[in-house]
């Protein structure tokens, strides 16, 4: 009841300000602890939390489908800000020309709009608070298509529930593989 009542508000203000909203999210769930950046916090009990929340979203991840039903993931969470840094350098390395070339020649609004937000992260990708790498156990490139199928199929579902577990917690995500131009150099650095 409570949520519709300040929906209703909300819709009322941005009709008054003239602002049309695609889409509002609102925050269902929020802990005390989060409100001035858990990961970022200088109470280490808040960071704690942080790490544990971002492990119980792995945890939900885990639960979704993969291919053979055998679990060969794993995963990383990167606070560290010296290898976020060179992680961040590699992916505005290809990031940056690649989003360029594509605002010269998809110019409808839509495209416009993803291609800034992608180029803000490109901008702005070690500042995230952590990395969260999904990674699947072994080479498969010269596998067959079966196998490939099933180890890179695996992938998907993952990362979406953990998008979908962390987005439920009120935490925000990014889905990219631009980094993966350079996929041996940052594996090394992993």
């Amino acid at each position: 009841q409570q949520l519709r009542k300040e929906t209703k508000e909300l819709k009322h203000k941005l009709s008054d300000a003239g602002v049309a909203a695609e889409m509002v999210a609102p925050r269902l769930w929020f802990s005390p602890m989060t409100i001035d950046g858990a990961y970022t916090s200088n109470d280490p009990k808040c960071r704690k939390y942080a790490i544990e929340r971002s492990l119980r979203c792995i945890d939900i991840a885990n639960h979704a489908p993969m291919g053979g039903n055998l679990e060969r993931n794993r995963w990383m969470i990167i606070d560290d800000s010296t290898l976020k840094a060179r992680i961040a350098t590699r992916f505005a390395d290809v990031g940056r020309p690649y989003l360029a070339a594509n605002a010269e020649i998809r110019a409808d609004d839509r495209s416009q709009r993803v291609i800034d937000s992608a180029t803000f992260l490109a901008k702005n990708f070690e500042r995230a608070p952590v990395h969260v790498i999904y990674c699947i156990d072994g080479r498969f490139e010269n596998a067959g298509s079966m196998v490939q199928a099933s180890m890179y199929g695996s992938v998907l579902p993952a990362a979406w529930s953990f998008m979908l577990a962390a987005r439920a917690r009120g935490v925000g995500s990014a889905w990219t593989t631009i980094h993966l131009f350079y996929e041996k150099e940052i594996s090394a650095l992993l």
